[in-house]
C-alpha cells in the first residue's frame, strides 16, 4: 500500500521539505525511476524511506537548524559518487559554497550514524540455524581519489580504479548485515582481509562462511567457495553445488 502512493517528494535535490513531512514520501512508484534512484544514491528508495522514518523519530533538539531531506541525499550521492569534483556538486545542486557543504555532509553523516542500528553478528543464526554455512561474506570497494602517498596499495586492478575496501557479512533468508570491517587498501586480498578482520575469532568453531572464487587460495578451511570450472567441464554434483 506505501509503494502505491504517489511520491511528493522531489529528488532534483532542489528542493526540500521538512525533516518530518518527508517521512512517508520516500518511495518510488515507477521500476525505471527506482534503477535511477539506485544509481544515484547507492540503495533502493524503500531503504532510504525506512532510514528517514527512523530520523523523524528523533527529538528536534538534536537536528541541525536548517537540515532537511535534500541534505541527506547529497550525502547519499556525494558517498556514491566520490568522482564528481566540488565545481560538478555546486553546478548540480545548486550550491552555496564549499564550507557550507561540508558542513552539512558533516551533520548529515553523524544523523545517520546515530540511527543506524548497531551491527550485531549473532543475528546470522536468527532465520538461519546451520553454521556450515552461516552467513556470506565478501569485500566492497569505496572508490577514492588517487592518494599522494603509496598510491599503488590502493589501485584494484580488478576494479581499474584507486579505493579502499571494506568487508560485509550478510544473513542468510532475511538478508541483513551483521559484520562491517574496514578501510582497507584497496589492493588487499580478500581472504588476507578476512584473517586479519577479527571475523575468524568471532565464528564458532564449526562454522564456515559462503565466499566467492576470490577466497579459494586461502588456507582457511571456513571459507565454501565454489568448484572451479565450466559447467559443461564439471559433473552433476559440482553444478549442483555451485
Amino acid at each position: 500500500a506505501e509503494r502505491s502512493k504517489t511520491c511528493s517528494m522531489s529528488f532534483d535535490l532542489h528542493t526540500g521539505e521538512g525533516w518530518r513531512s518527508a517521512a512517508q514520501d520516500l518511495q518510488y512508484t515507477n521500476s525505471k525511476r527506482e534503477r535511477v534512484f539506485r544509481a544515484h544514491f547507492g540503495g533502493p528508495s524503500e531503504a532510504y524511506g525506512m532510514l528517514w522514518r527512523d530520523i523523524g523519530r528523533l527529538d528536534e533538539t538534536l537536528m541541525p537548524h536548517l537540515w532537511s531531506a535534500k541534505h541527506l541525499l547529497q550525502m547519499a550521492f556525494f558517498l556514491k559518487c566520490p568522482q564528481w569534483n566540488w565545481d560538478s556538486l555546486r553546478s548540480k545542486f545548486s550550491l552555496g559554497n564549499e564550507d557550507t557543504f561540508k558542513k552539512h555532509l558533516w551533520e548529515s553523516l553523524c544523523i545517520v550514524d546515530y540511527v543506524l542500528p548497531e551491527l550485531d553478528f549473532s543475528e546470522r543464526f536468527e532465520h538461519w540455524k546451520s553454521a556450515d554455512p552461516s552467513c556470506t561474506v565478501d569485500t566492497f570497494p569505496a572508490q577514492i581519489e588517487q592518494p599522494h602517498l603509496h598510491p599503488w596499495e590502493y589501485w584494484n586492478s580488478h576494479y581499474e580504479m584507486y579505493c579502499v575496501k571494506y568487508e560485509i557479512c550478510c544473513s542468510f533468508i532475511v538478508p541483513r548485515i551483521v559484520w562491517l570491517t574496514g578501510p582497507w587498501k584497496g589492493n588487499a586480498n580478500d581472504d588476507t582481509i578476512t584473517r586479519e578482520s577479527g571475523l575468524r575469532e568471532r565464528m564458532l568453531l564449526e562454522e564456515s562462511i559462503l565466499a566467492d572464487k576470490q577466497y579459494r587460495h586461502s588456507s582457511d578451511s571456513y571459507f565454501v567457495c565454489p568448484v572451479l570450472g565450466h559447467r559443461y567441464h564439471l559433473g552433476d554434483v559440482e553444478n549442483h553445488f555451485n
